[in-house]
């Protein structure tokens, strides 16, 4: 429009042809320009709208990524989540498989102290079935068995969140007492807070069985072993020290043991000298044959006494020597005994032979003592008499001797 109206203003003005040319070279000129700028301007705000338009597909493109890695990222939590909980159930089911296949009785309260869960071994124990003991408190298995003060310290334990140790004596369903070991603890939440208790009890009723028959079994054989005028020894010979020695020791050895692991020496040095040599290397031979020995002890105040000590090895599976147990006896006045007997019995086989003797000798002096009775009337020589007499005087001093060798024998 503004060429078209520039074309004819030019006319109406009269204006020569070569000016009129130069105006419209210069009017295509500016047409050209103006074209060019209006098409640059164009092409400026499309470029624009272009880069806004890509700027904006990057940014949805990136949203989208984002949008594309999280749901990646969530979908990976997820599964992992998933896999977490399947391995946590699995380990749930597997710790509540082997709760339940415990050996031990597992009890379960709250912080009132009602049960919330008991495991089989429980009802096998004490014959209460969960159905029967839920919501219930422990002390029905109580007993007068354990003192008061036992539960006393239990309690004050565990409410401080400390866990207890310690045996109970309880009461089964049908009235029979029942031992068992127990280990108490709380359960915290994560705040440290106790929700639950959780007892851990094993029945130990044949243990202390066992250990009450042998305490009493130890009892008597002690009652036994300090009363017996016998010594009781037991000796070591892998550590090579006594480990037990009754208290007739002191009696018999008339020492007093300090130390029993070291009453061997006391023992070796109270062996009479003229004995020591023997009865050691006895001893030392011990391991490969029995022990019996008689020898003589000096103790402290010099008496001498008679010991008869005999001893037998305990030995292992492997056949190692691992007891040595011996009885020594003091056979002082057995040894007197048998001292006097045999003083006796040479008394006897003397007077045995005095009563043979005197029997003999009464033989010989009879027709002696018969012979000057019949001589005197043939001897009228005083002198002859005086040696009758003589003879006479001595048979019967024999005779005399005769009679009491028969009175001593």
């Amino acid at each position: 429009a503004w060429i078209i109206f520039s074309d004819q203003l030019l006319v109406s003005l009269s204006v020569d042809p070569a000016t009129l040319a130069r105006y419209s070279i210069l009017k295509g000129a500016a047409f050209v320009a103006l074209t060019a700028l209006l098409l640059y301007g164009l092409l400026y705000r499309n470029s624009l709208r272009h880069a806004a338009e890509t700027a904006k597909l990057r940014r949805a493109d990136e949203q989208w990524q984002e949008l594309a890695a999280q749901l990646d990222g969530e979908l990976a939590r997820t599964e992992r989540t998933q896999q977490m909980q399947q391995e946590t159930e699995n380990r749930l089911r597997i710790l509540l498989r082997a709760v339940e296949q415990s050996p031990a009785s597992i009890l379960i309260t709250n912080t009132r102290g009602e049960i919330d869960y008991v495991n089989s071994r429980f009802t096998q124990v004490t014959g209460y079935s969960f159905s029967e003991v839920r919501g219930r408190n422990p002390r029905i298995l109580k007993s007068e068995g354990t003192p008061p003060e036992v539960h006393t310290n239990l309690w004050a334990t565990i409410s401080q969140g400390r866990e207890w140790h310690g045996d109970l004596c309880n009461r089964r369903k049908n009235g029979e007492l029942y031992w068992e070991s127990a280990a108490i603890s709380p359960i915290l939440d994560p705040a440290g807070n106790i929700t639950h208790y959780l007892a851990v009890k094993e029945d130990i009723t044949e243990r202390k069985d066992a250990e009450d028959r042998l305490r009493a079994s130890e009892e008597r054989f002690r009652e036994v072993v300090e009363t017996i005028s016998e010594v009781f020894w037991v000796y070591d010979p892998i550590a090579e020290e006594t480990r037990y020695l009754s208290p007739s020791f002191e009696r018999v050895w008339g020492v007093k043991v300090e130390n029993v692991a070291t009453s061997s020496q006391l023992w070796a040095n109270a062996i009479h000298p003229e004995d020591r040599d023997r009865v050691l290397a006895a001893f030392a031979q011990l391991q490969q044959e029995s022990f019996e020995q008689t020898y003589r002890i000096t103790r402290a105040d010099g008496a001498v006494r008679w010991i008869r000590d005999q001893a037998f090895c305990i030995k292992s599976p492997a056949g190692q020597v691992t007891r040595v147990i011996g009885v020594a006896e003091d056979i002082t006045e057995m040894k007197e005994m048998e001292r006097r007997f045999l003083r006796t019995q040479r008394l006897e086989a003397i007077g045995t032979l005095a009563s043979g003797v005197a029997h003999d000798m009464n033989n010989i002096l009879a027709p002696i003592l018969f012979a000057p009775a019949l001589l005197k009337d043939r001897l009228p020589n005083p002198a002859d008499r005086e040696l009758l007499q003589l003879i006479e005087q001595s048979a019967q001093r024999g005779a005399n001797i005769v009679r009491q060798l028969l009175t001593y024998s």
